[in-house]
């Protein structure tokens, strides 16, 4: 996260290679069954890694007496409750 948020680093193949990683991650967990196969689930590690470097960015803004890692966390399980709790019920494949 620290690279993608650097200015002297092209932040859009970092922020690529983030998302595929934390991708493998997610696809594993979809085969394995610990998460629903869903459209939504599929587009999780994009919208993780967009949340939490906009978490990172409006922490730096705003100075709020909330810390980056609680803000990351509240992205992270906010993000991730759809996938675990199967509301959408369309398959993805």
């Amino acid at each position: 996260m620290k690279l993608t948020l650097e200015p002297t680093i092209d932040n859009a193949a970092g922020f690529a290679l983030w998302v595929d990683a934390i991708s493998d991650i997610i696809e594993t967990a979809i085969t394995t069954g610990e998460i629903h196969d869903t459209l939504t689930t599929h587009r999780l590690a994009w919208n993780l890694c967009a949340g939490t470097i906009g978490a990172a960015h409006a922490s730096a803004i705003m100075r709020e007496d909330v810390d980056l890692e609680t803000r990351i966390n509240d992205t992270a399980t906010a993000l991730s409750s759809e996938a675990l709790s199967g509301c959408e019920h369309r398959k993805a494949y």
